[in-house]
């Protein structure tokens, strides 16, 4: 997905053609055995996903799909999920896509052909009737996770997920009225005012088939959380069904008014305490904007806004109010991005380096620590003197 993306914007069909060593099997620190192109890497991984599809025609999910703590499901290899299956059905499509701009009509037939397959498998079997929206996963035995039908066992809980319903849309699988329905079903029992919650209801007692996440404290994390990977999700999902408004709403819903919510709930405990700290996310990119990006960065700009507002009202009661402005940080979410774009990144950054993720969280022990006792009201830029857009 990131590759295809990455050529539709920018053009730069040379980086599908530099080799890439492929990992030693037997030893990840051993010298690499062979290589291929990042295309070939690509068609080779997706490849890899359609060979390994189980009960329904669906992908297996192994130790888990986004959802890593999902991990009793498939933990005899036997267990499928949707959201997965829904991926890789767009993953095809965009291969195909790609196939068919660079002239390899096998390829995109055979992504197509695959393409159709998965879109069957979910429409067959991944759909509730009664809930009127799609489950999550079938586990090891068949049995239906994330259902209004789920087994007794489950006493209720985790009966509609919503990864699955954004991952139906993306994927362009649930279509005219079921999308309706699907998109229905999210605003019905999953909004909080501020984001959706990952699954509902919230899971209170260890289910061994699902598992980690059912032993995970109710709204935390993966169990029912509003987590923003997956409002993200769901944001992308609006605005691929034409509901670009609602999708704006979304992204202002987690990144700035769930800032809001959760200082307004902190801070009377706080003034009674008789004082605290109070310390907000914003982004290299609200101080000096972006392209593409003018939701998000409106939102990050905003968090500077009410950071500021806040240090002056809060002041009185012993409570100081700053924020972190991140520039480009070597996260996990950069390790798939290719690496002209990583290159790029370094060099807008003075220091030469791209951030770790103990330089960030040094800056919120710092501002948190009696060390910054007088200093409220800021917006603190931890980014190697980054200058975007230059």
């Amino acid at each position: 997905m990131a590759l295809s993306y990455y050529l539709k914007e920018t053009g730069d069909f040379g980086v599908s053609h530099v080799e890439v060593p492929f990992l030693n099997p037997d030893d990840p620190y051993a010298a690499p055995l062979g290589g291929a192109t990042v295309r070939d890497h690509a068609l080779l991984a997706q490849r890899h996903l359609l060979e390994h599809r189980g009960r329904h025609g669906l992908s297996k999910i192994f130790y888990g799909d986004w959802c890593d703590t999902m991990n009793g499901v498939g933990r005899r290899g036997e267990g499928v999920s949707v959201m997965l299956t829904m991926q890789v059905k767009w993953r095809c499509d965009l291969t195909a896509e790609l196939a068919r701009h660079l002239g390899n009509n096998s390829v995109a037939a055979e992504m197509a052909a695959a393409s159709a397959e998965l879109d069957r498998a979910v429409e067959e079997s991944a759909w509730d009737d009664a809930g009127g929206y799609c489950v999550r996963a079938f586990d090891n035995d068949g049995v239906v996770v994330g259902s209004s039908q789920g087994p007794v066992s489950d006493g209720g809980e985790l009966r509609i997920f919503l990864n699955p319903q954004s991952w139906s849309v993306t994927s362009g699988i649930s279509s005219g009225a079921r999308r309706e329905v699907c998109l229905r079903a999210v605003r019905d029992q999953l909004e909080t005012g501020y984001g959706k919650v990952l699954s509902f209801p919230q899971s209170t007692f260890f289910k061994p088939r699902i598992g980690q996440m059912s032993v995970m404290p109710p709204g935390f994390y993966e169990n029912g959380s509003a987590y923003t990977h997956g409002n993200c999700f769901w944001a992308a999902a609006l605005a691929m069904a034409g509901l670009g408004d609602e999708a704006w709403d979304a992204v202002l819903g987690v990144n700035l008014k769930g800032v809001f919510h959760c200082t307004r709930a902190v801070v009377p405990h706080m003034i009674r305490g008789g004082g605290g700290v109070v310390l907000s996310a914003s982004s290299v990119v609200g101080l000096y904007g972006n392209f593409g990006q003018t939701n998000y960065v409106a939102t990050k700009a905003g968090v500077v806004g009410m950071t500021r507002v806040w240090a002056r009202e809060l002041g009185r009661y012993g409570i100081r109010v700053n924020a972190v402005a991140p520039g480009f940080v070597a996260t996990e979410i950069l390790r798939d991005m290719p690496q002209k774009i990583l290159d790029s990144m370094v060099e807008h950054t003075p220091l030469g380096r791209m951030g770790r993720p103990e330089d960030i969280a040094n800056a919120y022990c710092w501002l948190a620590s009696d060390q910054a006792s007088f200093v409220t009201g800021h917006c603190l830029s931890v980014d190697g003197g980054v200058v975007v857009g230059t």
